[in-house]
């Protein structure tokens, strides 16, 4: 009762807690702190280093043809073209399977870091690859480095996802995997960047002999390494996800330690906010966890199946234009007569302009179309934003297919 002598009702009491409670929720789910944005940034290097290694071969395989086809007018032919751009993506398949389902059943924190180490491998070798006294040539070992390379990314690929996405708040979910997924762009610009960077420094020797152009595009591969081993540690040292913890495994404790770890606060569970392995009998309950079966069981339902018929389609449709395109782009610069032909203009004249050519386009085209995702996904939503892009490339895949002459 009020000093003059109102009364507050207990409904009114209740409905007040409850707003507070709704807010306070609200909040919470909007948050972002600062270990959210550190384990985002880990799980974005690996979008980063996922893409510089697969599309950086566009920039490579052109310098391959100066080295290794000088009597074919400097260019590799169209078939040996297509494995060496293609073998990675047939690694990435492969790498999905393996590493999504490894996630599921043994965890993230257990598989996170292991498709690291194989990238870092491949990349290695691939820059160091060289041929066989008698077999296999150069060009058959940087194929098969690919093809290792290819699952190590195909395996970074959906465990970056779903780290960023379980490590997000609700209300800034969209927004996380909007900027994890910009990294793409950022990878790509930077595959240019390296190459520009490269072709300026070995300028001299390359006009004094092609042959040097040998060096050029395997440090350009070489260079992959430095974001995976910079996210090496943090990776292996990340606790496991709180929602793997809490919805799977069924350790509350463990769940507990992840959203300490989240929120920058120390744990109840542990003095010392250390990730440590899942409880024995938890992880065992995890193991023995029929995935196919709950996989099965869950999609038998038509409005589950339509989502996930849904994002795939529109995904692998997508794709064909994006790799596609991207994996030729040099070849469409040059088509387009922005860069001159290898039979018209010096070696290093033409590969320059190539990798101007891919610079400016992940400049100008592919970096502010990630970041206009990133400012307005949580207020556009998924769906439209998703239709705006599908008919805008519609649209310009039109005008540019009408509007070019060879």
């Amino acid at each position: 009762m009020h000093n003059d002598g109102t009364t507050i009702s207990a409904e009114s009491l209740e409905q007040s807690t409850t707003e507070n409670h709704s807010k306070q929720h609200d909040r919470s789910e909007n948050k972002i702190t600062g270990r959210q944005i550190r384990t985002v940034l880990v799980s974005s290097t690996g979008f980063f280093m996922d893409a510089y290694d697969i599309f950086v071969i566009n920039l490579v395989v052109p310098m391959l043809g100066y080295v290794y086809y000088m009597d074919q007018k400097n260019t590799v032919p169209s078939d040996i073209q297509g494995i060496l751009k293609g073998i990675t993506n047939v690694g990435n398949i492969i790498g999905q399977l393996v590493f999504g389902y490894l996630g599921d059943s043994k965890g993230r924190k257990s598989v996170y870091g292991v498709e690291l180490l194989i990238i870092i491998m491949a990349t290695i070798c691939s820059a160091m690859a060289g041929s066989a006294a008698i077999g296999v040539g150069t060009l058959g070992f940087l194929g098969f480095w690919r093809f290792i390379l290819g699952i190590g990314i195909g395996g970074d690929y959906p465990m970056s996802a779903t780290v960023s996405s379980e490590w997000s708040s609700a209300g800034r979910r969209g927004q996380m995997l909007a900027l994890t997924f910009s990294m793409q762009g950022w990878g790509q610009f930077f595959g240019a960047l390296f190459a520009v960077i490269l072709l300026a420094i070995f300028k001299v020797p390359i006009e004094a002999n092609q042959i040097n152009i040998d060096y050029v595009w395997r440090i350009l591969l070489a260079l992959g390494v430095v974001p995976a081993a910079c996210t090496l540690y943090s990776r292996f040292h990340l606790p496991e996800s709180p929602r793997y913890a809490e919805r799977v495994l069924k350790d509350p404790e463990l769940a507990e330690i992840g959203k300490a770890y989240a929120l920058g606060v120390q744990s109840k569970s542990s003095a010392k906010l250390v990730p440590r392995e899942p409880m024995a009998h938890t992880k065992k309950l995890a193991d023995d966890r029929h995935h196919f079966r709950d996989f099965r069981i869950y999609f038998s339902q038509w409005r589950n199946l339509k989502v996930l018929i849904g994002t795939c389609s529109t995904w692998f449709l997508l794709d064909i234009a994006f790799y596609g395109l991207s994996l030729n782009q040099s070849i469409v610069i040059s088509a387009i007569g922005f860069a001159p032909d290898t039979t018209k203009a010096s070696p290093w004249e033409t590969l320059f302009k190539q990798a101007v050519g891919n610079l400016i386009i992940s400049l100008l085209g592919a970096i502010p179309g990630y970041y206009v995702t990133v400012f307005t996904v949580e207020h556009l939503g998924r769906k439209t934003i998703q239709i705006i892009g599908f008919t805008m490339e519609t649209i310009l895949f039109i005008i540019v297919a009408a509007a070019f002459h060879p």
